[in-house]
């Protein structure tokens, strides 16, 4: 029997047993909403069938941070800190954070996070691999196709408008300040 390779038509072979940060972005490349998991693969799926899913038909582009913190809470935290320095619409009412670039700096630290230089030079740290979504012919999400490796999901950067390397994203979707 044939399994499927696809969610909602992102090819999650590649995340499959990571954990870390996700970002949903939609056509135009713009934040709807951050997430943390343990496993990506599953994580993507409860998106899709819950009662109000955040995995919607405009989320376009996957962007997943791989992070291996050795506990639920120092992840947690991390995906607050991309909340705080994205400033994701979604996930206004689960911010933790307020405050100065300093004072989220000292939070952080102080609940587990190794942020040795700026906050965006942390965030920037991290492996990244981007997931686009696919379509069959007939307009429907694809649900097969072939295994992929997380490292064939990494982005260089064209330096031109509408890049989706993991700088540009950041970049274009800061809160103003950070």
């Amino acid at each position: 029997m044939k399994s499927y390779t696809h969610a909602k038509g992102f090819n999650v072979t590649s995340v499959e047993g990571i954990s870390g940060i996700y970002l949903f972005m939609d056509a135009n490349q713009d934040l709807i909403y951050i997430g943390a998991s343990r496993d990506f693969r599953n994580r993507i799926n409860s998106h899709v069938y819950q009662i109000n899913p955040k995995l919607t038909k405009d989320v376009q582009y996957l962007y997943v941070i791989k992070a291996n913190p050795g506990e639920e809470s120092t992840l947690h935290v991390l995906e607050h800190l991309f909340i705080w320095y994205l400033h994701s619409l979604k996930n206004h009412a689960h911010w933790l954070y307020y405050g100065s670039n300093f004072h989220i700096k000292e939070i952080a630290i102080k609940h587990g996070l190794n942020i040795r230089s700026t906050i965006y030079h942390y965030l920037m740290s991290f492996e990244t691999g981007l997931l686009i979504r696919e379509y069959e012919d007939d307009g429907s999400f694809k649900r097969y196709g072939s295994k992929e490796e997380f490292k064939q999901k990494k982005v260089i950067c064209s330096k031109e408008g509408g890049c989706m390397c993991f700088r540009c994203v950041m970049k274009n979707n800061r809160r103003e300040g950070r």
